[in-house]
Order: structure tokens, then C-alpha cells, then sequence
């Protein structure tokens, strides 16, 4: 049965619980045992074929993680459920391994503010996006952090999930709009202050990571000369 457009809201939070169940299993190994997994749900077969994919081949959405596997699970069970806008499976897959999302975990290209250093920016905002970034953390291994966080933002929620995660912190502004003092941050989680990103990735070593603003990975990203058209 197909949702109407009203009936959507009411069931997204619900729906996307089930889907977490649904990966959870899938990735614990049980997917095969028809009374735990029921093969017959398609969102278990494409979470299941995402993450052997993953597996098997690193350049199969290099930066996807536990998160976006279950965000993609969800895409794909809302189009099953329309039918304005057919989309295949194959089309589906193939879209991922193409995706590209400008500041979530993006590796940036050697330039004007990377230089030719290992460079990652990631718009990581709060403490559900950090949980998410460190989660990506544990599979490629801890960075170098340059953090600029808004000052509506949980500074020390942020800073503590990341923190394991972390070879270094350099804590800097985000231009234009209110944050929390850098020298005031490097002085409660140690590190270092600096009055902008060129300043801050100068002589680090890398790898190096941007985060904790949208509007910083977005600063990085036109220093860089990389925007988005």
C-alpha cells in the first residue's frame, strides 16, 4: 500500500527506527535467517548488498558511513512506496557510488589552502553530526582537528566525541557569525587558537580535518577554490 503525501510525517520517525533495526541486523551478520531478517523486505537486501559492497571494494562510496548507509535504506524505501517517479535499483546504486556531497567528510583537492596536504572537510554542526564523524573516525583513523563552532552550539559535547578521534585540536573563528573564542576553547580542551583557517593549517601536519560548522567547511572549500557550481 502506497503513503499518501499527509500520512508521511507521521510515520518517518517510526519508519527510520525500524530501518536502524533493519541495517543493525543486516550489518551484526544475520542477514540469511529468514525469521530474524525477512528476506522478503527489499531495504534488508540493499543495506545488506551496500555494506558487502563497501566491504569489498574501498572506492564503492569511500565516505559512507554507518549513517548514510541507513539515510540511503530510507531514500529507497520512500520510493518504493511513490510512484510519480520511477527509480530502479541499479539507477539507485549507481547514483550512490557517484554521489557527491560537498562538506561531509570531502577529501579536498591539493590547492591554495591545502597546499598538498591530506586535507578532510566536514560540516560536523553538533553533537549527532560529531557522533557521526567519529563513527567515519574509527575506520579512517584519527586527524589533526581544526574546529570552529558556533556559539548556539554545544562546544563541549562536540569537542568530546571528537577528542578520541583527535592527533591534535586547533580551534579557529567561523567568519561572520558568532562562535566560541578560540583562545577560550584551546584553554578548556588543550590545543591551540588561531585567527583563521590559513592560519591554523599552516606547518599542521597531516592528516588534517575541518569541522564543526557548515559555515567553515563552506570557507574552506571557496579558500581552496573549490565551491560548488
Amino acid at each position: 500500500m502506497r503513503c499518501r503525501p499527509a500520512a508521511v510525517p507521521e510515520r518517518l520517525s517510526a519508519f527510520n527506527a525500524s530501518l536502524k533495526l533493519t541495517f543493525d541486523a543486516c550489518q551484526a551478520g544475520r542477514l540469511g535467517r529468514g525469521e530474524t531478517c525477512r528476506l522478503q523486505d527489499p531495504g534488508i537486501r540493499l543495506a545488506s548488498h551496500i555494506l558487502r559492497k563497501r566491504q569489498a571494494c574501498p572506492d564503492f562510496c569511500r565516505t559512507l558511513g554507518d549513517h548514510q548507509v541507513r539515510n540511503a535504506n530510507l531514500a529507497w524505501q520512500m520510493l518504493q512506496r511513490q510512484d510519480v517517479l520511477p527509480v530502479g535499483r541499479a539507477s539507485f546504486l549507481s547514483g550512490l557510488t557517484s554521489a557527491q556531497w560537498p562538506g561531509r567528510f570531502q577529501e579536498l583537492a591539493p590547492g591554495p589552502l591545502t597546499g598538498a596536504a591530506q586535507t578532510w572537510a566536514d560540516g560536523a554542526h553538533n553533537v549527532e553530526a560529531a557522533r557521526a564523524l567519529a563513527a567515519l573516525l574509527d575506520d579512517h583513523g584519527p586527524k589533526h582537528i581544526v574546529l570552529g563552532i558556533l556559539a548556539n552550539k554545544d562546544a563541549d559535547a562536540i569537542v568530546g566525541v571528537l577528542a578520541p578521534h583527535a592527533l591534535s585540536f586547533a580551534f579557529v573563528p567561523v567568519t561572520d557569525h558568532a562562535h566560541h573564542d578560540p583562545a577560550e576553547l584551546a584553554a578548556r580542551f588543550g590545543g591551540k587558537a588561531a585567527r583563521s583557517l590559513e592560519e591554523a593549517l599552516r606547518d599542521l601536519p597531516e592528516p588534517r580535518l575541518i569541522a564543526g560548522s557548515l559555515y567553515l567547511a563552506g570557507e574552506a572549500l571557496r579558500l581552496n577554490g573549490q565551491l560548488p557550481n
